[in-house]
């Protein structure tokens, strides 16, 4: 696998493996943010949105997961799909959430954050990401094809730090009341 392909993996472990660490160790905290927020259908309920929250968890393990299958097969297409298809529910959910006017914590980062535009970067960059790797086709630019340690090395560092940025960034737009979510008068 090219350095590039590997680099875009790497990439969406980090913004994923955060994410679904988190909710599996706060599965409860998961489940209270997806009930108050009510758009998943019974949600309201205590044990739908337990529910929905393992199954949010699972799918954040199963993407995570298709990342070492990929390299270990050599083809990013089934991780590419899967990630790019998180992406756009993740996207379309923030998307209602801002719809309703929802105010509460997105549950999009592993630490609390507000809805607002940004919550829709950890989405839309899976979506982006998955696109290139479900057309799995090699590089021919430079490091695609890295030969000895340092530049894999630089290269797979710097996709997991753009990857944990990338999912801690909607946190970074919290404003007024952090305890509840308010806008400060």
């Amino acid at each position: 696998m090219d350095l590039n392909r590997a680099a875009v993996l790497v990439a969406v472990a980090a913004v994923l493996a955060p994410a679904a660490a988190g909710h599996a160790v706060r599965l409860g905290a998961l489940a209270t943010t997806i009930r108050r927020q009510g758009v998943l259908p019974g949600a309201r309920s205590r044990s739908a949105a337990t529910g929905w929250a393992a199954a949010v968890v699972a799918l954040e393990l199963v993407v995570v997961a298709s990342v070492p299958l990929a390299w270990a097969a050599g083809t990013t297409r089934l991780a590419g799909l899967l990630a790019a298809a998180t992406g756009l529910a993740f996207v379309a959910y923030v998307a209602t959430l801002r719809g309703r006017g929802y105010a509460g914590d997105c549950g999009c980062s592993p630490v609390a954050s507000a809805v607002t535009g940004l919550s829709f970067v950890p989405g839309a960059f899976l979506v982006a990401a998955g696109a290139v790797l479900a057309l799995d086709r090699s590089s021919e630019v430079a490091f695609a094809q890295a030969s000895g340690t340092l530049e894999p090395a630089l290269a797979l560092g710097a996709s997991a730090l753009l990857g944990a940025l990338v999912v801690l960034l909607p946190a970074s737009a919290l404003a007024g009341d952090p305890t509840g979510f308010r806008q400060a008068s």
